[in-house]
């Protein structure tokens, strides 16, 4: 089984524009895992679309200005989503 990660976070016009790149792996990749890395402001519009596997919402504020909390929410991301995966059946 394939994974895939899209990662489009900001603006509501970046995840609508991506939105065809995803429904076409989910076409070529049925039985695959796609999951979506967003900002909390884009998440809702994401869970109108059906077939994305799993939302992972980054806290982003500060990123552009801290390195430092930037690997931090990466780190939290990896961790979080590795719980998520160990909570599966």
């Amino acid at each position: 089984m394939e994974n895939f990660l899209i990662i489009r976070l900001s603006s509501l016009g970046d995840i609508i524009h991506t939105l065809p790149a995803f429904s076409a792996l989910r076409k070529n990749f049925p039985d695959g895992t796609i999951s979506w890395v967003v900002e909390d402001r884009g998440k809702e519009i994401l869970e109108l679309v059906p077939g994305i596997d799993k939302i992972i919402v980054a806290h982003t504020e500060g990123w552009r200005i801290n390195t430092r909390r930037f690997w931090k929410e990466v780190s939290t991301l990896k961790k979080r989503n590795k719980e998520q995966e160990s909570d599966r059946p």
